[in-house]
């Protein structure tokens, strides 16, 4: 709401629109210039982050559940189920990096990495949000006191049949 404060003046499509285009161009600063990685747009739009040649992230807005939000285009299918498609590389593992919004669809509520296969829930990573002015240093700097590093960073929430073994 600070980068953009008239977010409520727009419908939930633009709202969304918004919050999704802010998170791209994050990712395509934060991400430029890092090794083993790079960034795909294909001709129509979709955004891609490929990790060392073995990870291909999508950036999606997330239902509740945690599963993206899309129509089942046949593209949309095809990536599910883990299949080639043109302009995308063909990645070992396949994930989507979603927000969640709040009900108002007005601000993200959460963030979240999350494996999904042929329409399965695989499991979910909780990004938490930094505090503010918290920077996090590698914990192999010396200087780096233990009491200053969070403890927890990142919350995995397992598929239903990890969770009933």
């Amino acid at each position: 709401m600070k980068k953009y404060p008239n977010l409520a003046i727009h419908s939930t499509r633009t709202r969304a629109n918004i919050i999704w285009d802010l998170g791209v161009d994050r990712v395509h600063r934060g991400f430029r210039g890092v090794s083993n990685t790079k960034i795909i747009v294909t001709k129509n739009g979709v955004v891609l982050l490929v990790i060392a040649e073995k990870v291909c992230i999508r950036f999606k807005k997330l239902s509740m559940a945690g599963f993206p939000s899309n129509f089942p285009t046949p593209a949309a299918v095809n990536w599910d189920r883990g299949e080639d498609l043109p302009g995308i590389p063909s990645a070992p593992q396949r994930l989507s990096l979603g927000y969640k919004l709040n009900r108002l669809q007005t601000a993200v509520v959460e963030v979240q990495i999350t494996n999904i296969l042929n329409g399965r829930y695989v499991y979910g990573i909780t990004l938490e949000a930094p505090s503010e002015g918290l920077i996090v240093l590698d914990s192999r700097d010396s200087t780096v006191s233990t009491e200053a590093t969070p403890k927890r960073r990142v919350f995995i929430r397992p598929s239903e049949e990890q969770s009933e073994m």
